[in-house]
């Protein structure tokens, strides 16, 4: 990761689009208000609770869309996570 996010923010790689057993993808806009689930890459040096390599789930329209290497990242506040996976 070539981004080190500042303060209290993370960097986070949403988890791929949902599919269905037929291999069909459904879009985000059909799933309803659903969370959004992701790995944390980055955090910065304020962040308490979360950890590189944590699952989290946050609101649908939360963070910013970063684009890097022509790859998606998703840019956010600490606060704005929901939950962490427990796996």
């Amino acid at each position: 990761m070539d981004l080190m996010p500042l303060f209290s923010r993370i960097i986070v790689k949403r988890k791929d689009m949902s599919r269905t057993a037929g291999g069909i993808y459904i879009p985000e806009s059909a799933e309803g208000m659903k969370a959004t689930e992701g790995e944390v890459l980055a955090v910065g040096s304020e962040v308490s609770d979360i950890k590189v390599g944590d699952m989290v789930l946050w609101g649908r329209y939360q963070g910013a869309i970063v684009t890097r290497s022509g790859k998606d990242y998703v840019m956010m506040n600490e606060e704005d996570v929901l939950a962490k996976v427990i796996l």
